[in-house]
C-alpha cells in the first residue's frame, strides 16, 4: 500500500513534456500578431466522432458547441462526451442520444432545435476523425506550405507598412 502511494506521488510529481499538438497551439499567439492563426489553418474534419469533444472541441463551422448552446451544455451530464456518443449511424439514418440532468423546456427547447438544424446534414462515417490543414487540404503538414504563409503574411504586411507610411509623407 505504501509503495503504491509513493508511486502516485511519484507520478505527480513528474512534470511530462508538453504534447506536440500543445506546443504547436502555444505558437498561436505570437502568430497571430502577424495575421496567421493557426485555427484556421488546422480543421476537424469528423469521421466516427470517436476522437472528438463534442462540446469542447470545434468540429463544426467555427466555434465550439458550449459557446453556441450555451444551456443545453449546462444541462448534458457528460460535458467531456465524445461525438460518437451524442451520434451514431444506425441502417444509414443519424440518431442523437442525449443525456440531459432534466427535461429540456423553453429556451432549451429552441436551442435544441437550432442545434439539430445545424447537425441535419452531418452523418458519422466509420473512418477515424482527422486533423485537416487547409493550406494544401490534406492531413499531412507541408513545411514549404506553411513557410510559403507566414512568408506571403510578413510580406503583405510589409508593404501594407510601406503604403500607409509613403502616403503620410
Amino acid at each position: 500500500m505504501v509503495t503504491v502511494v509513493v508511486l502516485i506521488l511519484m507520478i505527480t510529481l513528474i512534470r511530462l513534456p508538453p504534447s506536440p499538438w500543445k506546443t504547436i497551439l502555444g505558437i498561436n499567439k505570437p502568430l497571430l500578431s502577424t495575421n496567421i492563426d493557426l485555427n484556421s489553418i488546422f480543421s476537424k474534419r469528423i469521421g466516427n466522432g470517436s476522437s472528438t469533444i463534442l462540446w469542447s472541441n470545434v468540429w463544426f463551422g467555427t466555434a465550439d458547441l458550449k459557446s453556441l448552446f450555451p444551456r443545453l451544455h449546462t444541462l448534458e451530464t457528460d460535458k467531456g462526451c465524445l461525438v460518437s456518443a451524442r451520434c451514431t449511424l444506425l441502417s444509414c439514418v443519424v440518431h442523437f442520444v442525449w443525456a440531459w440532468s432534466r427535461p429540456i423546456r423553453g429556451v432549451e427547447r429552441k436551442q435544441l432545435n437550432n442545434l439539430l438544424g445545424l447537425l441535419q446534414h452531418f452523418s458519422p462515417t466509420n473512418s477515424l476523425d482527422l486533423w485537416i490543414c487547409n493550406l494544401n487540404n490534406t492531413t499531412k503538414v507541408f513545411v514549404s506550405s506553411m513557410q510559403r504563409r507566414i512568408e506571403d503574411s510578413i510580406l503583405l504586411s510589409s508593404v501594407e507598412h510601406v503604403v500607409l507610411s509613403a502616403g503620410l509623407g
